[in-house]
């Protein structure tokens, strides 16, 4: 009974993430089809969509009970692809949001390297491609570190969005360090991935209100400015 209750307030924790981070992935999805200019929310909501799914296909994996005749090999390859997908889907979306400070040529590496690896999971079997894990991992921690040395040299020049940015990479980054040495048996404290993930995805939705805050007071400015030529234009003509 005790063992039954562990479980179940596992599995609500873990539904829980789910639902908050798929909202985030539906709401960023559709900030992108009302404005098809901007692409970095496309590539977060997919970011969003890999991390839910991975949240389903891990800990106490509730996919099996959603889809109790899911194969082993395609549960296994789902888990790979949701982190080997969302480290390409987070480097475009860091790109697309500070594009003239990151460079393309690295952002296109990581990308091109993130697709080969997802293209193994999706071709070989489980046997060969689990092996690249080590690899990936690596891989995943040169790729974080990188985009932390970013935002710190673009916090430096105390830009708001780059600080608020920075704080919830760091969560993650620190979350995702945990998790590869608790996986190499490096250290035993459980996995913090998903609650670094969700907090990150927090802490997006706030810049995302922060910057329809300042669309509006920049809509609000140009309204009363446009008020005040009108009233003086008015003026004139009376006077005239």
């Amino acid at each position: 009974q005790e063992l039954r209750t562990i479980r179940a307030r596992q599995i609500n924790y873990d539904i829980f993430l789910f639902g908050s981070i798929f909202v985030m992935a539906i709401y960023h999805l559709g900030l992108f089809f009302l404005r098809r200019k901007i692409i970095s929310p496309l590539f977060f909501s997919a970011f969003c969509f890999l991390v839910a799914l991975r949240i389903l296909n891990t800990g106490e994996r509730y996919i099996m009970e959603l889809f109790p005749a899911i194969s082993w090999q395609l549960q296994v390859k789902l888990e790979y692809l949701s982190f080997y997908l969302a480290v390409p889907m987070f480097t475009q979306f860091v790109y697309h949001l500070f594009s003239d400070r990151f460079s393309k040529k690295i952002c296109t590496l990581i990308t091109i390297l993130g697709l080969v690896f997802s293209a193994g999971v999706i071709f070989l079997p489980v046997r060969l491609f689990s092996q690249s894990l080590p690899v990936y991992q690596l891989f995943t921690l040169a790729t974080f570190l990188y985009a932390l040395y970013l935002l710190i040299v673009i916090s430096f020049k105390k830009e708001l969005e780059a600080i608020i940015f920075l704080a919830g990479f760091f969560v993650i980054f620190l979350a995702a360090l945990n998790d590869i040495l608790h996986n190499e048996n490096i250290i035993q404290t459980g996995h913090f991935i998903q609650i670094g993930l969700f907090l990150f995805i927090f802490s997006q939705a706030f810049l995302q209100s922060l910057r329809f805050s300042d669309a509006f007071s920049i809509v609000d400015s140009h309204r009363q400015k446009m008020r005040e030529t009108n009233q003086a234009l008015q003026q004139e003509i009376a006077d005239r």
